[in-house]
């Protein structure tokens, strides 16, 4: 018996044998012509393919696997463990091939069906696949009836496959596509439905760089007259690109597409129109072109310069490459990337979405960066676009880069001062507050000094100063402004009134006393005021010198 096995390509193949003992010995063979490959868990190394084989299995048992490391179509064939159970020779075979994606074996994969409109067209499609395959309609923006599809095993990795198609007027004929799936990738198949009625020449068309391509329409009605105006209208994806008009001689007209840019391919819809009827089918055409620059920008990313060019190429790019100043930059992978992007190609005035490319290169400014012209040059094989930064844009670029540095470290100064003249600012508050609490505190204290000394005066004093007022006016100028100052003998006691006179005079004639004094005298309240006093008996007494004075 053989037992057929699929591995994808470049996996790790397992192989199991089913024979199982400790007794004998278990060989694996394999391509070519089942050579030798091991003897139990012994490698039979003398060819070098061999050091992809690993044994595995639990040898105290007598269990003996093999893995081929890496498998490929070089190792497709058909491979053998053998053995002897109870006296007889056993052997396993096993087909092991590398597991491929989907292929159709008849009709290739354009295929070109012809019908009327409201008119049911059967696809059908033979495919070779190892195991059996998902089939899927793409195309999805044409709006004709798709049925479902039907698999059947014609032989273990042969299906068919079937399907219907049903265009409900002349705008769904065209191209519908189809996607076949296995576990190891997919195939893509191209359906042309075309109308019995509208039939063009050629329907699909590869129209390279430069060159001129004719596109035959013709309607075939009994009642053709010459009533039927015919038109052209360019789409791509469905956006409308263009209304063109061809030479029209009778029921047939020629498009005519002369030196071929890429925004000529899309579809080609040729209409044929009169008041009571219309008919259309359409022609799908494709362009090969050198490379296309979409666009190119200097971005700044982290102080880093980083060169950006957009670009479509169909086919596609066989090389993206740097250069300095005509001469090519070393390739850095860590530099220079390429990336698969979608973007927005403008075709005759209208932007449509396409599959390009963002090449990058990225310049540390502060390390790598010299004044020169930067460039990219993308190749196909039918040319090659040149993407140049000169040196202007490169100098506006680092200056900006500088300019936002400089602003960076500006920000950090300022913050830094800011934060100085914050922790200053706080602490000359705190100090401000403390002088001012310890002002009021000694305030205060002189508010209460006074009032105390002054309740208690003895009548019989006669060389103290006996006025409440003086002695407030010493306390303030002795703790305050001067504190060694002589005061002469008054020779008259005199009234309260006039005392409080003279210390205003006093204080407002004083340079050193512009502002605390009054503060103080406010503060302390009219002089020889007393208020919350006990009801002690307070008397002023007048004396007299000996002679009656």
């Amino acid at each position: 018996m053989l037992e057929k096995k699929f591995f994808k390509d470049g996996f790790s193949a397992s192989l199991y044998c089913p024979f199982i003992s400790t007794n004998v010995t278990v060989v694996w063979r394999g391509p070519p012509q089942l050579i030798l490959y091991s003897i139990n868990d012994k490698i039979y190394n003398s060819r070098e393919q061999f050091n992809k084989i690993r044994i595995t299995g639990n040898f105290t048992i007598g269990e003996y696997n093999m893995v081929l490391d890496n498998f490929t179509a070089h190792d497709e064939g058909i491979y053998m463990c053998d053995t002897v159970l109870d006296g007889q020779a056993v052997l396993h075979r096993i087909l092991a091939l590398v597991a491929r994606r989907p292929d159709i074996i008849e009709n290739g994969k354009n295929i070109i069906l012809h019908t009327k409109a409201k008119t049911e067209a059967k696809v059908s499609l033979k495919i070779d696949s190892y195991e059996i395959p998902e089939i899927t309609w793409t195309n999805t923006f044409k709006e004709g009836k798709r049925g479902l599809w039907s698999v059947k095993g014609l032989n273990d990795s042969v299906f068919n496959a079937t399907s219907t198609l049903t265009p409900e007027n002349e705008e769904q004929f065209g191209n519908y596509g189809i996607k076949i799936r296995n576990s190891a990738g997919s195939t893509d198949v191209n359906i042309e439905l075309i109308s019995l009625i509208v039939t063009l020449v050629p329907s699909n068309v590869t129209c390279q760089m430069e060159q001129t391509i004719n596109i035959t329409c013709r309607l075939d009605i009994d009642s053709f007259n010459f009533t039927f105006k015919n038109e052209w209208v360019h789409t791509f994806h469905d956006i409308v690109i263009q209304t063109l008009f061809g030479y029209t001689d009778g029921n047939m007209s020629t498009l005519s597409i002369g030196f071929c840019v890429y925004k000529d391919a899309g579809n080609y819809t040729c209409k044929w129109k009169s008041k009571q009827q219309e008919y259309s089918t359409v022609a799908s055409v494709y362009v090969e072109s050198r490379p296309i620059l979409v666009t190119k920008r200097i971005a700044i990313k982290n102080a880093i310069l980083s060169f950006e060019v957009e670009f479509y190429a169909k086919p596609t790019a066989d090389s993206v490459k740097w250069y300095y100043d005509d001469n090519a930059i070393d390739n850095n992978e860590d530099l220079e990337k390429i990336h698969q992007i979608t973007t927005n190609i403008s075709f005759y005035g209208k932007h449509v979405k396409r599959s390009g490319h963002l090449a990058t290169l990225l310049l540390p400014t502060y390390l790598n960066y010299t004044v020169g012209v930067y460039k990219c040059i993308i190749r196909n094989s039918f040319g090659y676009e040149d993407a140049s930064f000169d040196e202007k844009e490169i100098s506006k670029a680092v200056k900006r880069i500088q300019f936002s540095n400089s602003s960076h470290n500006d920000k950090d100064v300022y913050s830094s001062i800011w934060a100085t003249v914050y922790t200053t600012s706080s602490a000359v508050i705190v100090i401000m507050l403390i002088g001012i609490i310890i002002i009021i505190i000694q305030t205060r204290s002189s508010h209460i000094y006074q009032t105390n000394s002054s309740s208690t005066v003895n009548n019989q004093q006669t060389t103290t100063r006996v006025d409440g007022n003086e002695n407030l006016e010493i306390l303030i100028e002795e703790n305050v402004f001067e504190p060694d100052q002589e005061y002469e003998e008054i020779e008259n006691v005199l009234p309260m009134e006039a005392n409080q006179e003279r210390y205003l005079s006093d204080s407002e004639s004083s340079d050193e006393s512009e502002v605390l004094p009054k503060t103080l005298y406010q503060a302390i309240g009219p002089l020889n005021v007393y208020e919350d006093l006990h009801n002690s008996n307070i008397e002023l007494h007048t004396y007299l010198t000996c002679d009656g004075k």
